[in-house]
């Protein structure tokens, strides 16, 4: 098949996997080659195409050369391609913990698929002649006998061979002679068949009799076959293992996320007791102020008691009671606007669980890419950057309760985070220290958030700061408007006009709540 052919291009887009294309008289052609040591495979792929996105080639200077010879090691599983009016060869290297690729001139590697600069310019490997010993002058135990007078039979199916044959039960002599009668059939007239649990196999029913294996009429599809269903499931696993820990980041976060709204909707009892509060004020308006910022007066709400109000000495008591009578309607938005949000995690968390559910039942990839596609709206599945990406935002990204939270990576990003922020987000740095910019985004929220949510915003401010080893640090809290960069600064480098200092203990951001 190969002899006459062009070498085209060597391409690979999947790790210790590559394509080597070949132009013959009447068709193109590719051989696909897995290097993988935990799946070594050589088959002809009817799918010629290259990719040309995220894909790397080897081998160019072969290009042009026409195939002369390609022959197999007697012992050992070395395969050679020799082209015309040269000593070049391509050497395929198929066994091992280090399968490889090689381009050789005479017995030199000018060239090599896995690790270049190791191979490059040293000798090709040559091939070991077998010395195997009779099974009887064999040592160890009866599989490992086995494995040094038969090291041609696969590893993986010995101990269901000794078990189905009890050749352990054999006198060595009987034993070798079936064992060679075994591997006659592998090299003479090798039955491909895919077992039930995805192994390739060459044995005959008569030699490996098992239910349910499907049996194909020429070697190269049933490796075809076999590797790529692997590939298929292994890519299954790793992608459903992705999912079961985003699940478990997830849950996390919205029980955090309803534990915040279950707190903020409190606030309707806050509201309550502003109310009352500037009622009480306003019975006493044509009063005259101590000069005081605390004043204890009778509370008709509760017969017999007095209540301690504090208060503003720069207004009076109307004033103060004007401030209570705020206070509390911030307190009602704040309820409002806390259920608003319970409901909405409370729909992504039914959705969440509804997935898990219907994860369950999911087998195979084209049944997991349904489910992506019934519930593509929700956070799950949402796609996530490929590691070494440059980064879409050059800062971290969390949530407390409704609210974004971004974090400064460094001073470059913090300036960033400035140029990227508007004027009303809340800006919080550990004070005197060097640190990371923290902007709570406000989106037009007409309510701040709570004082718990205010507080663990500012402990990753200090966390994320020189101050994170102190027990209690120092914020700066104050909306971004009143930050602006000095001219001619240092990168991150900034001057504050207005500010409130808030003193917590550095707070290291939950896994859930935090994304890079």
């Amino acid at each position: 098949m190969l002899s006459e052919a062009v070498f085209a291009q060597a391409v690979t887009s999947r790790k210790n996997e590559i394509g080597l294309f070949f132009s013959g008289p009447e068709q193109e052609l590719k051989i696909m080659v897995s290097t993988d040591p935990q799946r070594t495979a050589v088959f002809t792929d009817p799918r010629v195409s290259v990719k040309k996105s995220n894909s790397a080639s080897f081998f160019s200077s072969l290009a042009g050369y026409t195939v002369k010879k390609i022959h197999i090691a007697e012992s050992d599983r070395f395969i050679f391609i020799r082209f015309q009016d040269s000593e070049i060869f391509l050497t395929l290297k198929m066994f091992g913990n280090d399968p490889n690729i090689f381009l050789t001139d005479g017995d030199k590697i000018i060239e090599a698929f896995k690790n270049p600069s190791r191979y490059t310019g040293a000798n090709l490997p040559l091939p070991q002649s077998l010395k195997a010993p009779l099974l009887s002058e064999a040592k160890g135990g009866f599989k490992r006998k086995v494995q040094q007078a038969w090291p041609q039979l696969p590893r993986v199916f010995l101990d269901e061979l000794i078990a189905f044959h009890k050749l352990d039960e054999l006198p060595p002599d009987q034993a070798d002679e079936l064992l060679s009668s075994i591997h006659l059939q592998l090299t003479h007239s090798p039955e491909p068949r895919i077992l039930h649990d995805g192994r390739f196999s060459l044995f005959s029913a008569a030699n490996f009799p098992v239910d349910g294996a499907e049996t194909f009429t020429d070697i190269n599809t049933a490796v075809r076959v076999a590797f790529f269903s692997e590939r298929r499931e292994n890519v299954f696993a790793k992608e459903l293992l992705l999912l079961q820990k985003r699940i478990e980041k997830l849950r996390a976060r919205y029980e955090s996320a309803l534990q915040d709204a279950d707190n903020a909707r409190k606030s309707i009892e806050k509201a309550e007791f502003y109310e009352q509060t500037g009622n009480i004020l306003m019975a006493h308006a044509h009063e005259a102020l101590p000069a005081s910022e605390e004043i204890e007066l009778e509370d008709f709400y509760q017969a017999g008691t007095k209540r301690r109000i504090k208060l503003d000495p720069r207004l009076g008591i109307a004033g103060n009671a004007a401030r209570y009578f705020e206070l509390r309607k911030k307190a009602e938005r704040a309820f409002e606007t806390a259920a608003e949000y319970a409901e909405m995690i409370e729909g992504r968390f039914s959705q969440l669980r509804e997935i898990e559910e219907k994860l369950q039942h999911v087998t195979d990839l084209r049944a997991l890419d349904a489910l992506k596609a019934e519930y593509s709206s929700h956070e799950l599945f949402r796609k996530k950057q490929l590691p070494g990406a440059e980064s879409v935002r050059p800062y971290k990204f969390g949530r407390i309760g409704k609210y974004e939270v971004w974090i400064g990576k460094n001073a470059k990003s913090n300036d960033l985070i400035m140029r990227d922020s508007h004027k009303e987000d809340i800006w919080m740095h550990a004070k005197g220290v060097a640190g990371s910019h923290v902007i709570i985004r406000m989106n037009r929220a007409q309510t701040e958030p709570d004082v718990s949510q205010l507080e663990k915003a500012a402990g990753w401010a200090a966390w994320f700061s020189k101050a994170k080893g102190s027990a209690f640090t120092p914020v700066i809290k104050t909306r971004r408007k009143f930050v602006r960069k000095q001219k001619q600064g240092p990168a991150g480098a900034v001057l504050i006009d207005r500010e409130e200092v808030l003193i917590v203990p550095p707070v290291q951001p939950r896994a859930d709540e935090l994304e890079d």
